[in-house]
């Protein structure tokens, strides 16, 4: 159900429904992302336009969205939120600014990359010591993982003897 129409139901004009919706007094009310509110039918929204049609639940329900501002926000709301929207418009240039002046930065490593993209040979090289780098620290697990396992094993082997020993005397 639209304003318009809760609006009809209810007897007041779709001005006064919105600032009713908008300060969260009506049951099973929804809001669209362009901020447009919409009702979703059901029985409690059934049972409050009946109520509202009366005169003493319509003026308790008129009387508490005034008292919460008709959803307006107070003056101390409005502060912190345009300190904050300061806040970040004033962090948002700062970091404007930081981009304008490191837009050119370079660093030492810029050339090292720059000279690989157009000297092949040395980028070759460096990539078949990296190679041998890697090829030479797998070698160096596997006998790491070698050693480990012939310790192991010795000392299975050890320890089976022991026991054999001790079963013949």
């Amino acid at each position: 159900m639209k304003i318009g129409e809760l609006a009809q139901k209810i007897h007041v004009s779709r001005g006064h429904a919105w600032r009713l919706a908008r300060a969260s007094v009506i049951p099973s009310m929804k809001k669209t992302k362009g901020g447009h509110y919409y009702f979703i039918e059901c029985p409690a929204l059934s049972r409050w336009i009946n109520f509202m049609i009366g005169g003493a639940f319509r003026r308790n329900v008129i009387e508490r969205a005034y008292q919460r501002g008709y959803g307006k926000k107070t003056p101390a709301q409005k502060k912190e939120e345009d300190k904050l929207l300061r806040l970040f418009r004033m962090n948002r240039k700062k970091a404007a600014e930081f981009r304008r002046e490191h837009k050119d930065y370079v660093n030492q490593y810029d050339d090292l990359f720059w000279d690989f993209f157009y000297f092949t040979d040395d980028l070759i090289r460096v990539l078949e010591e990296i190679v041998d780098w890697r090829e030479t620290k797998v070698r160096a697990e596997m006998l790491e993982a070698s050693r480990e396992r012939l310790t192991i094993l010795r000392d299975l082997i050890d320890k089976w003897l022991n026991q054999q020993q001790s079963g013949r005397t």
